[in-house]
């Protein structure tokens, strides 16, 4: 990953910790238009809080663009870590 990937993936975290900070962070994230691999997290991070806190068909939604942008970004292990998310 690039510099500036560990605070991207910080939200992960974060999301069980602080979730209405992460929700922030990642909605933050997407309007800078970022890269697949990190916009993939930014959908993760958003898709987890609306299954816990909000619409399931829009976590669903998010969760979707997750593993899309995860393969789009040819990364395999986040890839994996967006299906597991899906369960």
């Amino acid at each position: 990953m690039t510099a500036g990937s560990d605070t991207v993936l910080d939200l992960l975290p974060l999301v069980f910790a602080d979730p209405g900070e992460a929700l922030a962070r990642a909605r933050a994230l997407l309007d800078a238009r970022p890269a697949p691999l990190h916009a993939s997290v930014a959908h993760q991070v958003i898709g987890i809080w609306q299954r816990d806190f909000g619409d399931l068909r829009l976590a669903l939604r998010h969760l979707r663009r997750a593993r899309d942008l995860a393969a789009r970004a040819e990364s395999a292990e986040r890839e994996a870590d967006v299906l597991a998310t899906l369960g």
